[in-house]
């Protein structure tokens, strides 16, 4: 009986028409299968499976991104995709060096500042808040909205900066801007 075959085929057909005879992947040895298993089976036992699987390159399904810190490409899962900003720990580590930025995903621009007490509990303020803090010389106070004149919300110069009282100003300015647009 060739090997890898278990009890006897119930058919009065030679085993011969009722399967086929292929070489293993691994081992090149010869072993039968039958007709369903002709495009699955590829290796005579367990043992060549795992050997082929050890051997086998993982297929990355992530993407290559760039790091915040030192702009070296790195690969990313594709499970971290929407969180990966760090090349190492040792850029992770680096992003609390007071003064040094990043522009976080809604595009602003955050300064690390840990001293200032504006700034959140991780120790960023965004700096279109700082600069017009600078402006105006003093704190803002936390409903108090910093607006882009030219809606780049990363260029964050004075002349482009405009304070609104409240989030509610800000909405009719909004609103007063599409009804001139229109």
């Amino acid at each position: 009986m060739p090997k890898g075959v278990k009890g006897v085929y119930r058919r009065a057909i030679p085993r011969e028409r009722c399967g086929f005879i292929i070489k293993c992947f691994i081992c090149s040895e010869k072993f039968y299968i039958k007709p369903y298993k002709l495009n699955i089976a590829k290796y005579c036992s367990n043992k060549c499976r795992y050997i082929a699987l050890k051997l086998k390159k993982r297929v990355r399904q992530g993407s290559i991104l760039q790091c915040v810190i030192c702009k070296k490409e790195f690969y990313v899962p594709q499970y971290r995709l929407k969180t990966a900003k760090y090349c190492s720990t040792a850029c992770y580590n680096q992003k609390g060096i007071p003064g040094s930025t990043f522009i976080n995903n809604k595009g602003y621009t955050e300064i690390f500042m840990p001293n200032n007490k504006s700034s959140y509990k991780s120790g960023y303020i965004r700096e279109h808040r700082f600069v017009m803090e600078q402006h105006i010389g003093r704190l803002l106070k936390k409903r108090e909205i910093v607006h882009h004149v030219n809606n780049i919300p990363t260029d964050n110069r004075i002349e482009n900066l405009k304070l609104f009282k409240n989030n509610a100003e800000h909405i009719k300015y909004h609103a007063l801007i599409r009804r001139n647009h229109m």
